[in-house]
């Protein structure tokens, strides 16, 4: 009896031992999935916040690209109006004041009566040294305007450069995130 009951305590520790071992399998199992969970979650949090900064930066480059396009094409414009004002200072220097016969609006003729420095249509008084000043003065302008506008096209091509690199860095961050999800 006393063998049976030796026996009988030794399965039964066996048991308790194989319990302990099991519901010690059972726990460290449910922690390893909790920890595979969590690292999921804060995987799929990056990927998010990875795609999110992708978007905000594609969106600004776009914007970016939008501007520097927009100005080439201001700076274009300006170099035209600089050309324009220099060759009709250039046709003033060798023709001076036109005098006409007829207005060239409505071919009435167009009386004698000359105002000394005089536009012969109009009239007004207007010296050749004051239209020279205007044109000079929207010369500088305009050429004052292309100067600020190439240095600030200077910038935001710099700073196109600079998201570019953000947006490469940033796609690949996402990629190994994904990879990791």
């Amino acid at each position: 009896l006393n063998q049976e009951e030796r026996s009988i305590r030794g399965k039964i520790d066996n048991v308790n031992q194989e319990i302990l071992k099991i519901e010690g399998n059972i726990f460290d199992t449910q922690f390893d999935d909790r920890l595979t969970l969590n690292d999921q979650e804060k995987t799929y949090k990056r990927l998010k916040d990875f795609q999110e900064k992708l978007g905000e930066s594609t969106e600004l480059r776009d914007h970016l690209e939008i501007q520097i396009a927009d100005s080439a094409a201001f700076i274009l414009s300006l170099e035209r109006k600089i050309e324009a004002l220099q060759q009709s200072q250039m046709i003033v220097d060798e023709l001076g004041f036109l005098a006409f016969d007829f207005c060239p609006s409505c071919f009435a003729p167009v009386f004698e009566e000359q105002i000394e420095g005089g536009c012969t249509l109009c009239k007004k008084v207007s010296g050749s040294e004051r239209t020279k000043e205007r044109a000079l003065r929207l010369v500088n302008e305009y050429a004052r305007q292309k100067s600020n506008s190439i240095d600030l096209q200077e910038k935001r091509r710099a700073d196109l450069l600079i998201l570019n690199s953000q947006i490469v860095a940033t796609k690949e961050l996402w990629e190994q995130s994904s990879r990791h999800y």
